[in-house]
């Protein structure tokens, strides 16, 4: 896809995305809400799943970051570095390596 076309895509998703969360935020149906802002159910669901799809795509690009086993030594150490994001939580040793705690914050802030 060429680069003004996939600028066109994120904008029509993003507004896709403002119309997704007006309707979470309204308490109706999906009817109702289609009904109030002027939008076929059948345009609703088509722009609902272009969404869910992109966001397949995304969650299907990520790296996988291999990790290491942890040795006795480490799992006897009280201190660890805790983090917590987008329901997901990772406990690591405080003697982790720089490159390895990066990719688990990159990991985890695509999540």
């Amino acid at each position: 896809m060429d680069t003004i076309e996939s600028i066109k895509t994120e904008i029509r998703h993003k507004k896709w995305r403002e119309m997704y969360e007006a309707y979470l935020s309204s308490g109706q149906t999906v009817t109702e809400w289609c009904a109030e802002n002027g939008i076929s159910k059948k345009t609703f669901y088509y722009r609902l799943r272009q969404l869910r799809k992109d966001m397949i795509e995304t969650v299907e690009s990520h790296d996988i970051v291999p990790i290491t086993a942890v040795t006795e030594q480490q799992k006897n150490t009280d201190a660890s570095i805790k983090i917590h994001g987008s329901g997901i939580s990772i406990e690591l040793p405080v003697e982790i390596s720089p490159e390895i705690l990066s990719a688990a914050i990159r990991g985890l802030r695509t999540c």
